[in-house]
């Protein structure tokens, strides 16, 4: 499709210099427009900034060693590497609310 694009920018004898000034101009202008709220469902049609990640508080190796103990059925090191991971994505997808 691109290349489609290409041929008719030769053919028209537009250069690629003149294509990139027209893209920068447009840009300029979108940038100083003021765009509507969405309505209620629409997705915004431009990035904002994302909230901080939220992330487990750190532990130390004895508070490891004694949640793990605390565990129920926690016996071999995978069970304990999926606790932890559990429990990270858990409080990443919680959003840091208890």
């Amino acid at each position: 499709m691109q290349s489609l694009l290409w041929d008719a920018q030769r053919r028209a004898g537009i250069s690629d210099e003149q294509i990139t000034q027209a893209m920068v101009e447009k840009l300029a202008v979108n940038k100083q427009r003021e765009w509507p709220e969405p309505k209620d469902g629409e997705p915004r049609l431009h990035i904002k900034e994302q909230p901080a990640p939220v992330v487990p508080e750190s532990i130390s190796v004895r508070q490891a060693i004694s949640a793990l103990e605390s565990a129920d059925c926690v016996t071999t090191i995978g069970q304990a590497y999926k606790m932890g991971w559990n429990a990270c994505r858990a409080a990443m997808l919680n959003g840091g609310k208890s």
